[in-house]
């Protein structure tokens, strides 16, 4: 089993799960082929802070 960490004060999860090709796979030997694990997802948001929206700079003779 693999662990995925992260900073829960930046990104929220949102689900997880596997996809069983067992089941729904034509070919499953030719599956297994490739790999012998269930391909696994996560889902996940990352959340936002305030953004400074001012310009990081100016151009010069610029007279606004």
């Amino acid at each position: 089993m693999d662990n995925i960490y992260y900073n829960t004060n930046k990104i929220t999860f949102v689900k997880s799960g596997v996809l069983d090709l067992v089941t729904s796979c034509a070919n499953l030997e030719s599956a297994r082929k490739i790999s012998d694990h269930l391909p696994v997802f996560l889902e996940l948001t990352v959340k936002m802070t305030h953004f400074n929206l001012e310009p990081t700079m100016k151009l010069i003779g610029n007279d606004q």
